[in-house]
């Protein structure tokens, strides 16, 4: 290639979703793992949250795994990382409006239940900024996945 031909910039065809994706992949099967290894612990914690009745919550947890799961398998999937990515969103969405909830009501829970109950913290500020940061995550994906380049 002569030293004056310029290259194809390298972004032509590139997948710019693929890494935040991937990660967001790892986030969620690993949180989906954390509280089906303690289900019942992870429906107690969703009883702390004082949100849904206490025979909705079982179903709840199990739902919640499910999905989770779901959407890590959608985002390494380049056919349905798009829709992966939205339900990543709404998931982030409920989860940030669950933990907003909990903080105006003033409850002070021992555990947000992100991965079940291991790595325990209570829900806070940074709780939340980390859901938002995952939601944008999410978003990027879905535009990234929208918007690439053409060849």
């Amino acid at each position: 290639m002569p030293l004056l031909e310029r290259p194809p910039p390298p972004s032509a065809g590139g997948d710019w979703a693929w890494p935040p994706a991937w990660f967001l992949a790892a986030v969620f099967l690993a949180a989906g793992l954390a509280k089906l290894v303690d289900l019942p612990g992870f429906t107690a914690i969703l009883d702390t949250y004082r949100l849904l009745p206490a025979p909705l919550l079982w179903p709840l947890a199990v739902a919640v795994v499910l999905v989770e799961w779901a959407i890590a398998l959608g985002l390494v999937l380049p056919t349905r990382r798009r829709a992966a990515a939205l339900a990543a969103g709404l998931l982030l969405l409920g989860c940030g409006t669950a933990v907003g909830t909990v903080l105006l009501r003033g409850l002070e829970l021992v555990n947000c239940g992100r991965f079940g109950v291991f790595l325990a913290r209570p829900p806070d500020g940074m709780t939340l900024l980390q859901d938002m940061a995952l939601l944008g995550l999410a978003l990027f994906v879905l535009v990234a996945g929208e918007k690439q380049p053409q060849g």
